[in-house]
């Protein structure tokens, strides 16, 4: 089913106004060259922009056992239109490719709304058996910026004690974008109810 058109009008808000940030991302140099704002969170957790046909094998080559892609089908470029080495390539691409290298592939579509709670489950499932030893996550978006930001800020302060002050802190130095209030808000929301932490069942 293609997405409503409020739904391709909010990703397509959200594709430009992230490339306004991402435009800025040679201030945070990133980990991984020829993959926008890709960063470690902790060794068992990445977070960073769409991937490209040549940074696969470099994921593949960190250890990444599994991939989170927040974009929609459409995000990314198509093979026949890429001209450069580093356009990202576009989900099903990204999928088929992370068959080929063993990595597991979970494709979550996010626009500029909050998360589902199951959109959050199936997040915090995949850190905490990264966490645990089951190989780390890399959760990406098209730029990493404000659906990445988003989804690390909710692992902050649900699991690391993190407050959302400082959470947001760290989600503006990765350039998330301030009018994307309803991100911004479902790590508000986590941070200050506690009896929302997301408690995975065992």
């Amino acid at each position: 089913m293609k997405p409503t058109v409020p739904w391709r009008f909010a990703i397509r808000s959200l594709i430009i106004l992230s490339s306004v940030t991402a435009a800025l991302a040679g201030n945070v140099p990133t980990e991984l060259p020829g993959l926008l704002n890709f960063h470690e969170v902790h060794p068992y957790l990445y977070r960073g922009g769409g991937p490209t046909e040549k940074t696969m094998p470099a994921l593949k080559d960190k250890g990444i056992k599994t991939i989170i892609d927040l974009r929609a089908p459409s995000e990314g470029k198509p093979k026949a239109s890429r001209t450069k080495e580093d356009d990202p390539i576009q989900p099903k691409e990204e999928k088929a490719l992370a068959d080929e290298l063993g990595i597991k592939y979970i494709n979550m579509t996010m626009a500029s709304d909050a998360p589902t709670e199951k959109q959050v489950h199936t997040f915090i499932d995949a850190v905490e058996k990264a966490e645990k030893g089951g190989g780390p996550v890399f959760v990406h978006c098209a730029h990493g910026s404000d659906r990445t930001g988003c989804m690390v800020g909710i692992w902050r302060v649900t699991h690391e004690n993190w407050d959302y002050d400082k959470a947001y802190q760290e989600m503006r130095k990765y350039f998330f974008t301030p009018k994307f209030t309803k991100l911004a808000g479902a790590v508000k929301h986590y941070a200050e109810d506690q009896s929302t932490h997301v408690k995975v069942a065992e």
